[in-house]
This record gives structure tokens, sequence and C-alpha cells, in this order.
């Protein structure tokens, strides 16, 4: 079987996620590697829980300057700062408080990884910051997303909750359309869990998603090499549906 057509495979199989087992989070902190993968990943899930009552924190670990490296028009501190208010313009729109927003300003595309120097340092950060916002629960890419900073963002999340007793759910963004077999190794039948939104939450999800401009306007930026959300990346999340796997971690 294709690595697509599995992919097509376990999603149709994933289990309804209900309100009923996000009753128990008050407190939920979304690890973002970039500013826009908690839009594409997580918006609907945001407004879930923000509707339950609960409090919903962001983490964008890096700047977010490598999308559009070779810019004609900013260099990487005007991009980081571009891409820092599109997020908060999108989080606005999903009614995410602006102090409910942090910036670790790391390294786009090369985000530290266990084991390497300063990692550390970012785990001490989120461990400091997660205590002080009682955080029971922290929302990360999937665990094998092929990008290097979403494993990485992963290896933190595992990291602090493999020692707390903060439940980890995992977000899928490009194994959807990068994914090669070796990516799936974690999922198996029944791991993931699919939450369906309203045509309200999709549509509040859409919106915000065009505040992040620049992943999706050649202009912005004016990079021939940069990247773009393409409409077929974009066709990912824009199906009504998003997809987590819920309390299952592994060490990969």
């Amino acid at each position: 079987m294709k690595t697509k057509e599995r992919i097509v495979d376990l999603l149709q199989e994933a289990r309804p996620l209900t309100d009923e087992p996000m009753h128990q989070y008050r407190h939920v902190l979304l690890l973002a590697p970039h500013q826009d993968d908690e839009t594409l990943g997580c918006a609907g899930l945001i407004q879930r829980f923000m509707a339950l009552g609960s409090n919903v924190y962001v983490v964008f670990l890096t700047d977010g300057s490598m999308s559009h490296p070779h810019s004609r028009l900013f260099d990487a501190k005007s991009r980081t700062q571009i891409r820092n208010e599109e997020s908060i313009a999108a989080a606005s729109i999903l009614n995410i408080q602006a102090d409910h927003l942090f910036f670790f300003n790391g390294p786009d595309s090369r985000f530290p990884h266990r084991g390497e120097e300063q990692y550390t340092s970012y785990l001490n950060a989120l461990e400091q910051l997660t205590s002080n916002l009682h955080i029971d629960l922290l929302l990360a890419p999937y665990q094998l997303d092929p990008h290097c900073d979403h494993r990485a963002a992963y290896q933190l999340a595992f990291d602090l909750s493999a020692t707390s007793h903060i439940s980890l759910w995992q977000y899928p963004i490009w194994v959807y359309e990068l994914g090669k077999e070796e990516d799936l190794l974690a999922l198996q039948h029944g791991d993931i869990r699919c939450l369906k939104l309203t045509p309200e939450e999709q549509s509040f999800k859409w919106a915000a998603l065009q505040c992040h401009r620049s992943q999706l306007d050649a202009h912005i930026f004016n990079d021939p090499t940069g990247f773009l959300l393409t409409a077929d990346v974009l066709q990912h999340f824009n199906q009504g549906n998003e997809y987590f796997i819920v309390d299952h971690k592994t060490t990969l």
C-alpha cells in the first residue's frame, strides 16, 4: 500500500473525538514550531476548548524567518516580526488573548533536538512556563511529522510530559503531504481521533489562516525560492476535520 493511501486508510478509521475527554483539561498549551502550525493543525480544537471554558496558550518555538530566506524585501529580523504579527492576528480571530502567546524565537529549520546544545535551556523554559500556567495538556506536532522542527517540538513535549502529570496530544501537519512509510511507524489503527468541526469553527479556522499572508502570497516576501501553502497542501486542512493522536506517547 502506498504511503498516502495508508494515511487515508488510517484517517478513515479514526475514532470520533468528542467533548467528553476534553472537559478534564482547564489549561492547554499548544507548541507550534512555526507561526501557522497552530492554525493549520489545531484552530478548531482551540475553539472547542475555549467554548468549554479552558484557557488556551500558544508557544511559537522558532522565529519563522527561514520560510523565505532569500527575500528581496526583508531581512531575517523583519521576517520574524511580520510572522509574529501574523500569528497575533490569527490568534485574535480565534479569541486567544495576546498575553497567552509566547515567542521563544528559536532558530528556524534548526531548532535543537534532544542532546544538542541549547535543548535543555528550551526544555527548562518550557517547564517553568507550564508550571506557572498550571498546564494540564500539551498539544505538540506528531512525533514523526516530516520536518525537523516539528520532531524537536515533540521531543520537548514528550520529555516534559514524561516527568509531570501533563497529558500530551499530537497533531499532524506535514505527514499528509510529505510523509514516507517510515514516518507512519508511530501510527496504528485506532490511535487517531477525528474532531469534526462545526461550520462556524471551520469558518473561523479559514479566516485565521488568511492572516498568515506571507505563507499564502509570494509577493509578501518576494523570495523566488520561498515556501508557500499551496492549494494541494491546504486541502488537507479545509475539509472540516482535525486529527489528533490522544495520549499515545513513544520515544521514537
